[in-house]
């Protein structure tokens, strides 16, 4: 058990000092040793979408209609009401399943119209849970 407790710490101990000779060498500027050029600006209109972040989503996928279904119940039960769904946003996110972020704007005359954020979580089962539900007007 000492000899491999010994050889891993010596094995890591080398990597790490490679590592730092890279390091050392790019930016030195040393010939031969790989650099790397400025990052590009990209138009935010033109960007990826960041890995883990929301990202525009497709209001006609089937989950979609069933996760807004689910913010529209919620909101109809803690808010009652006649106003109607008016318009939607809808962003995605990936994560252990997928999360449905909407904004609703309801019906109504301009001062008492209500604007609504909604999160619904799918699971990876197909299960829809309301995660977050704010009033934002």
């Amino acid at each position: 058990m000492a000899s491999y407790a010994a050889t891993f710490a010596a094995t890591a101990a080398f990597g790490l000092a490679a590592c730092a000779a890279f390091l050392d060498d790019k930016q030195a500027g040393i010939a031969g040793a790989e650099t790397s050029e400025p990052f590009e600006t990209v138009p935010e209109d033109e960007a990826e979408p960041v890995a883990g972040g929301y990202a525009p989503g497709d209001m006609e996928a089937e989950g979609a209609k069933k996760a807004l279904q689910v913010a529209t119940d919620a909101i109809h039960e803690r808010y009652p009401g006649r106003a109607q769904v008016e318009t939607v946003s809808l962003e995605t996110q990936l994560v252990a399943g997928l999360n449905y972020r909407y904004r609703i704007e309801m019906s109504g005359s301009p001062q008492a119209r209500a604007i609504y954020e909604a999160v619904i979580y799918r699971d990876l089962e197909d299960n829809y849970e309301l995660t977050q539900l704010d009033k934002l007007q």
